[in-house]
């Protein structure tokens, strides 16, 4: 059994509510979009990894992947 008004009048009204909530909603989801990418654009970038991975390329190279060290020893 459907909550919703038989007439069109009060139909018409529940329409009009309904729109102005998902206006109210959009303009909130857009605030808080924002604010999480101002506060992406704050955080620090993601330090490089410590390790690479070679994959052959070059002569005399096999075709397996090595890992290679970037700080310290080789």
């Amino acid at each position: 059994m459907s909550e919703l008004p038989p007439d069109l009048p009060r139909l018409r009204t529940v329409v009009t509510y309904l729109r102005s909530e998902l206006v109210r909603a959009e303009r909130a989801l857009n605030i808080a979009e924002e604010r999480e990418a101002l506060a992406a654009r704050r955080r620090p970038a993601p330090e490089p990894p410590a390790w690479l991975i070679e994959r052959g390329i070059g002569a005399g190279r096999p075709p397996g992947a090595r890992p290679r060290r970037l700080l310290g020893c080789p």
